[in-house]
């Protein structure tokens, strides 16, 4: 992905809080295939196994619903239609981290439906992860070094709206019999190429 490519195809948004890109597509004429029923399926797979264990399930339930509460993801209404063309539903997982006690909802953007992936329909960007040789190198330059984090690092970075609708995502609280319900992220997501490095680096270039 060229430099030239990406800003005439994509623009960088402010709205005063927060910073929004589109997801950085191959072509402007993609039609992705439905994968409604794909990822139903996964769900339900995903569904089975989170529930053997009540810690992650609880953890799990309450990550999704802090996602709604912060406005990072939203319930879709059953007749949103979505963007034409670019409606996806992406399959996800838990991940547990006991070393931090912590739990990362992963997505999977290479599932296929018909030969098609989200991740084969979105440009990879180089790779902005600084060398681990440079790093040390970093630290001895300095007598005292300073590390930081951004908390939920893809989070922070806000999806344009025509772009939203290749980011749903099936839920249904645990234990509920009712059929899961469509939601949609309105932040970029960890998973895959999906989030590349590079779809997050013209935000923090901006000024």
């Amino acid at each position: 992905m060229t430099e030239s490519h990406w800003t005439t195809t994509t623009t960088t948004q402010f709205d005063g809080e927060r910073y929004g890109i589109g997801l950085p597509w191959k072509s402007t004429s993609i039609k992705l295939p439905c994968n409604r029923e794909l990822s139903l399926k996964r769900f339900f797979t995903n569904e089975r196994r989170i529930m053997k264990g009540s810690h992650t399930a609880r953890k799990y339930e309450e990550t999704i619903c802090q996602y709604v509460r912060d406005g990072h993801a939203k319930k879709i209404a059953s007749g949103d239609g979505g963007t034409m063309g670019r409606v996806w539903y992406l399959p996800r997982h838990a991940v547990w981290n006991s070393k931090r006690k912590m739990l990362r909802v992963v997505y999977d953007a290479s599932a296929k439906q018909q030969g098609t992936s989200l991740n084969q329909c979105l440009l990879k960007g180089p790779d902005y992860l600084t060398n681990f040789c440079g790093v040390l190198l970093c630290f001895r330059q300095k007598k005292i070094p300073i590390s930081a984090d951004v908390e939920r690092m893809y989070h922070q970075v806000r999806v344009k709206r025509e772009d939203r609708s290749a980011l749903r995502f099936l839920w249904r609280s645990s234990g509920s019999a009712l059929l899961p319900e469509t939601y949609e992220m309105h932040v970029h997501v960890f998973g895959g190429g999906l989030v590349a490095v590079s779809v997050c680096m013209p935000c923090d270039e901006q000024p």
